[in-house]
């Protein structure tokens, strides 16, 4: 993965008719204050929440309606990502930025790709994603009020990807490299194929299930003195119908 260093925040409320910024210089930062009320961990879960996240907000602070522009830089290449709600805009300073509706999808993969963080998650519909933000961020914050008991989910909504951690400690430790998610990007969908396959057959037995299960309520038998006779009347319909056609064709030519 590359380096990625947060540069400034910027936090502004409509409703509240207030706004701020924040500067983050280089090497290390530390957020004091005179007292714990002044807003310390507020600071530091709007750089998260600024760039995807879902961090624990008390009621207060979600009442300011806030909006967040965070710059920042990931090698020497230079980033703004703004969000309100839950719609984003991300992109390369000084380019157009990309507009997103949500922090899943699209954006965690045009995210993943800027900042190299290769990691694939099984959702619960037996396919493989692409992780919010989130899970970029998770073995390096620690909520003060979640994580010292549930340690890796000091954000919210994680719950789309079940037994994630196991995989998520593995890829930070190094063990699984961006080949072992191609591979089994290729497990995934081999299993849908499968899986498209025995529906198709399932679907053709219930059919063949039905029409073994229908009766006849009459049955049709002929005789041999019959079956002449509707071979005559046919026979005497298809003559009929030549001769008209013949007198057709006639008359168009005349």
């Amino acid at each position: 993965m590359k380096g990625l260093q947060f540069q400034r925040l910027v936090l502004l409320s409509d409703s509240k008719r207030l706004a701020n910024q924040f500067t983050f210089p280089k090497r290390l930062n530390l957020v004091t204050g005179s007292d714990n009320s002044i807003g310390k961990s507020t600071l530091v879960k709007n750089l998260f929440w600024a760039i995807g996240c879902e961090p624990l907000f008390d009621e207060e602070w979600k009442s300011n309606d806030v909006k967040a522009i965070l710059y920042f830089k990931v090698n020497q290449q230079e980033y703004i990502v703004s969000r309100y709600t839950d719609g984003i805009y991300f992109g390369r300073k000084g380019t157009v930025l990309a507009k997103y509706s949500k922090v899943t999808g699209q954006f965690a993969e045009d995210f993943a790709e800027e900042v190299g963080f290769d990691l694939m998650l099984a959702n619960r519909n037996n396919g493989l994603d692409c992780p919010p933000p989130a899970f970029y961020f998770l073995p390096f914050y620690i909520d003060q009020k979640k994580s010292w008991d549930e340690p890796w989910n000091g954000f919210e909504g994680l719950g789309q990807y079940s037994n994630f951690k196991k995989t998520l400690i593995k890829y930070f430790c190094g063990y699984l490299s961006s080949e072992h998610f191609e591979l089994e990007e290729d497990v995934f969908a081999q299993k849908a194929i499968e899986q498209e396959a025995n529906q198709q057959v399932s679907r053709i037995t219930d059919a063949m299930s039905v029409l073994d299960e229908v009766v006849l309520e009459q049955t049709i038998a002929f005789t041999q003195a019959e079956l002449e006779s509707i071979q005559q009347e046919i026979e005497k319909e298809l003559t009929a119908f030549s001769a008209h056609q013949s007198s057709c064709l006639n008359s168009n030519h005349h």
